[in-house]
């Protein structure tokens, strides 16, 4: 899945972790032009941040993943999620 055919907005900075178990998935496959790999930690997870204005799209996305993935930022999105 590629996030960016939905514009729904401005764009907004989205910093996501993702757990162990499907960290070396998301290191690999480009899901945003804007995608940077942040940092790569100890216990195997990943933070990935992406500049989107697709929430919707992204929102629907990141609740595909499950306990799999933590919002970061944007705080809101957080709080939504």
């Amino acid at each position: 899945m590629l996030l960016g055919v939905i514009n729904d907005g401005e764009v907004c900075r989205v910093r996501l972790s993702f757990n162990q178990a499907v960290a070396h998935r998301v290191k690999n496959l480009i899901y945003h032009p804007s995608q940077i790999i942040e940092d790569e930690l100890s216990d195997g997870s990943v933070i990935i941040s992406f500049e989107v204005c697709g929430i919707a799209e992204l929102t629907t996305w990141i609740m595909q993943w499950g306990n799999m993935v933590e919002v970061l930022e944007a705080y809101w999105l957080r709080t939504d999620i």
